[in-house]
């Protein structure tokens, strides 16, 4: 549910992109929140160019502080709005995890690639930001406009959790965390296949891969939702 103030911070983001011939793809929570009309203060793009030269002309346009992650081709831009926390910004890529719970290496590759390195269903979702602020202002579904390679509306619609790769648990096992707070967020559940790879990925004793302090953020994520009740309840 996009607010007056951020239309006008996207509109403002989608000029210079133009201007930097960038097409900005809007991909994951805010396309998913918008469509769900939940209110949501995270902005991510991605797109095929300079995630920190871009950064820095954000953070000009927008006089504020910006952090790059260059060895991820991402950064984050932190504006000065109330509901807006940040912008993040990632070169399109691709992943490879060396070992279950690592850090991925990344790799430049296409949008349509990119997607595809995601969670879950429901959060591969990109539309372009230019048809995004022209199906906000004309009133317009955006599921015209939205690329969808994994049916993530139709999981969304059915209030599912739906991972796109079997060994995702295991390359990244904070999923575990974040398929139980996305659950409680649409009020749903998780596909069944989903569910058994999570409990193979605990057999394996995937979370012994991670520290306790990326599981103690997730925790706190998961505290922060509004059905966090219902969350810890699944997560027990």
């Amino acid at each position: 549910m996009i607010s007056t103030s951020q239309i006008e911070v996207l509109k403002r983001v989608e000029k210079l992109a133009f201007k930097e011939e960038l097409a900005l793809y809007l991909v994951g929570g805010a396309v998913r929140d918008e469509i769900l009309n939940i209110p949501f203060k995270d902005f991510d793009f991605v797109f095929q160019g300079d995630s920190s030269k871009f950064a820095l002309i954000l953070a000009t346009e927008f006089a504020c502080s910006f952090k790059e992650f260059k060895n991820f081709f991402t950064a984050k831009v932190f504006i000065n709005k109330e509901d807006i926390a940040e912008v993040d910004l990632a070169s399109a890529r691709s992943e490879i995890y060396e070992s279950g719970g690592s850090l991925p290496k990344v790799t430049p590759t296409s949008i349509n690639e990119d997607l595809k390195r995601r969670d879950f269903s429901i959060n591969s979702m990109a539309i372009r930001l230019e048809d995004f602020l022209t199906c906000i202002q004309s009133g317009i579904s955006l599921e015209s406009k939205i690329i969808d390679q994994f049916s993530g509306l139709e999981d969304l619609r059915n209030h599912k959790i739906k991972v796109l790769h079997s060994k995702s648990f295991l390359d990244d096992p904070t999923r575990i965390f974040r398929s139980i707070r996305y659950a409680a967020r649409i009020t749903g559940v998780l596909e069944l296949n989903t569910e058994k790879l999570l409990q193979e990925a605990l057999h394996c004793k995937a979370l012994d891969s991670i520290s306790k302090f990326r599981i103690f953020n997730e925790l706190k994520n998961i505290l922060s939702e509004k059905e966090y009740v219902s969350a810890l309840k699944h997560l027990d």
